[in-house]
């Protein structure tokens, strides 16, 4: 999200400056639940990898007017990150499954998503 705010996405100033301080807002409260876990996966997000690193997550192309990303089919490693928010009660921001089956069976074990426009709109400064 980070490299986004920062390229040529197409976003006013403004709206690139406010993106960029959701994300690094993101992080501090990321860090803060816990400073020598954070961004590292505990136990608790391995037992939820563990659940889902088999599935098959598709992420379709994502352009909300502040993020943009290519579609693309999630490994291991990324629903390792799914995971590590999960464990945090953080939700993800930015592209979801367009699966309902994948959603549904991610959302019960705590992975949300939240579109980036969303987040700014209620945490933008």
């Amino acid at each position: 999200m980070k490299d986004q705010f920062f390229g040529e996405s197409g976003a006013s100033p403004e709206l690139r400056k406010r993106g960029y301080q959701a994300v690094e807002m993101h992080a501090r409260q990321m860090a803060r639940i816990n400073p020598t876990q954070y961004p590292y996966p505990d136990e608790p997000a391995l037992d939820i990898w563990a659940q889902i690193r088999s599935l098959e997550v598709n992420i379709a192309a994502y352009d909300d007017g502040v993020a943009q990303h290519v579609a693309q089919q999630l490994g291991p490693d990324e629903l390792l990150v799914f995971a590590t928010a999960a464990a945090h009660l953080k939700p993800l921001i930015g592209p979801a499954p367009d699966d309902p089956d994948t959603l549904r069976v991610l959302d019960g074990l705590g992975i949300r998503f939240v579109p980036a426009s969303t987040w700014l709109g209620a945490h933008g400064t």
